[in-house]
């Protein structure tokens, strides 16, 4: 039975892939892409951003520091954080 369920699993998971190589825009795309996420498992992933393999908090910290400049519309770094 769970291989069953793992071959249907897999057929889906290629129908969505074949699916977002044919996507007319990006907002199609992109709704394919979380359901390819929701079905394998990616949406669990990517919530949780600990690692051993790199350093999450300096990364979190330098995308945080980015966002704060886009936001100032400073693309040059130039405005204190």
């Amino acid at each position: 039975m769970a291989k069953q369920r793992r071959t249907r699993q897999s057929r889906e998971l290629l129908k969505l892939e074949d699916q977002m190589e044919r996507a007319n825009s990006y907002d199609e795309w992109y709704q394919l892409a979380q359901q390819h996420d929701e079905l394998s498992g990616g949406e669990v992933w990517r919530r949780n951003d600990a690692s051993s393999l790199y350093d999450h908090y300096s990364i979190n910290t330098r995308l945080q520091k980015l966002r704060r400049l886009r936001r100032k519309k400073d693309e040059i770094g130039r405005a204190h954080v």
